[in-house]
């Protein structure tokens, strides 16, 4: 399974399965399987994180100044390839616009 997360202007983050593309079996319009509003204003950065086989952190930063974090799981049923999504904001974390992100080592592990 391939999957490509991406961010817009319009604070969205969408996810697309673009395995089929790919593997080109397909010519179908590519559609996103999962999209959440994670930012008021563009979403400008991003980094996912495996912590466990399957489960994933998602972190984004914004033009709101906004920090914004999802944990999640991957799995490759059809129906039920995002689960357990659990997400917070943190608004005015910068007194401008979060254009880089990233998770230096996680604690977690």
């Amino acid at each position: 399974m391939s999957l490509i997360f991406s961010g817009g202007t319009d604070g969205y983050i969408r996810v697309w399965d673009v395995t089929d593309m790919i593997n080109a079996s397909s010519t179908a319009t590519l559609q996103p399987i999962f999209e959440v509003k994670a930012h008021q204003l563009g979403t400008d950065s991003m980094d996912i994180i495996e912590m466990n086989p399957n489960s994933y952190v998602l972190y984004s930063g914004g033009d709101d100044q906004s920090v914004f974090v999802a944990a999640f799981e991957v799995h490759t049923e059809p129906n039920t390839i995002l689960s357990n999504w659990r997400q917070r904001s943190y608004a005015d974390v910068h007194t401008s616009s979060i254009k880089g992100i990233h998770e230096l080592i996680s604690f977690a592990r």
